[in-house]
């Protein structure tokens, strides 16, 4: 079969078949490249990051401590406790699985698969020396040793042997704590207009951001991956009626089910995507 492409809006790309006809298209932007639904529209909501792929960036500045071992060099990691061992996923690139006393294990990483509820992903290695199945589910979980939370809880099975613990998605420790919005889609926020700051508290390890509309705190499952914050549908809230807040509803319905791209500089933060634009300062 045969066919062919093309690329408007600079940005959009159509796949065609022998007849000229679209398939499927793209929105490629500078990092990522986003799937399409028939209306050229991105799609939406919990499952948003099985249609994306992130550009792969061969250097990586960020790294986040842990209290077991660095996780420098990685996009996932997780651990376990008796027996320790440990795991590094570089997204497209590598696996590693290391075992106190044992060597290690080292693959290629392939496609990661969704589990079948959609809450968390699975990676299924066959090499030539080892079997090697990784679940990550979505959900708070405690180290049995440290008692810190994480945002996955983590199955394991290396040729038939289990192994237990948690893990979580790495980003760079200067996006953790709160975040003041100072402008939304170019409209400067006036606190004495606003009638208090309007706030997102990001908690990357555990998969959460909590944050103030001006009137009530919201709170909700959000995740970062490499340049990405992916912010789930569900945003619970406060009950409070408040007489004036004027960016209330403005302010949480660009948040809620949307992914951002994300430019981070010193005390700035700029979070954004086809449809709005949001820009915080420390």
């Amino acid at each position: 079969m045969f066919g062919g492409w093309t690329l408007s809006s600079d940005s959009i790309i159509h796949l065609l078949n022998e007849e000229g006809k679209r398939i499927d298209g793209f929105l490629w932007t500078k990092d990522s490249l986003f799937y399409l639904d028939q209306e050229d529209e991105r799609i939406r909501g919990s499952l948003a990051r099985n249609y994306s792929l992130l550009k792969y960036k061969q250097e990586r500045t960020h790294s986040v401590a842990s209290s077991n071992t660095s996780a420098l060099d990685a996009d996932f990691v997780a651990y376990g406790n008796e027996p320790y061992w440990n795991l590094k996923i570089i997204i497209g690139e590598s696996v590693r699985l290391e075992q106190r006393g044992l060597d290690a294990v080292n693959t290629p990483c392939p496609f990661s698969m969704p589990l079948e509820d959609g809450a968390g992903f699975k990676y299924d290695i066959q090499t030539e020396a080892n079997h090697l199945i990784i679940e990550a589910r979505r959900e708070k979980c405690n180290d049995s040793m440290s008692d810190d939370a994480f945002g996955y809880s983590i199955h394991i099975s290396l040729d038939g042997k289990e192994l237990n613990g948690c893990g979580y998605f790495v980003s760079n420790p200067e996006l953790n704590g709160t975040w003041q919005l100072e402008s939304l889609n170019g409209e400067e926020i006036n606190l004495k207009e606003a009638g208090s700051m309007l706030e997102l508290t990001l908690h990357p390890q555990v998969c959460e951001i909590r944050g103030t509309d001006g009137c009530n705190s919201f709170f909700g499952n959000a995740e970062i991956q490499r340049d990405t914050l992916y912010i789930g549908n569900s945003l619970g809230s406060t009950l409070m009626a408040c007489d004036f807040a004027p960016w209330q509803d403005s302010y949480r319905e660009a948040l809620k089910g949307e992914s951002f791209a994300i430019e981070l500089s010193p005390s700035r933060l700029r979070l954004f995507n086809d449809q709005s634009e949001l820009i915080y300062v420390k």
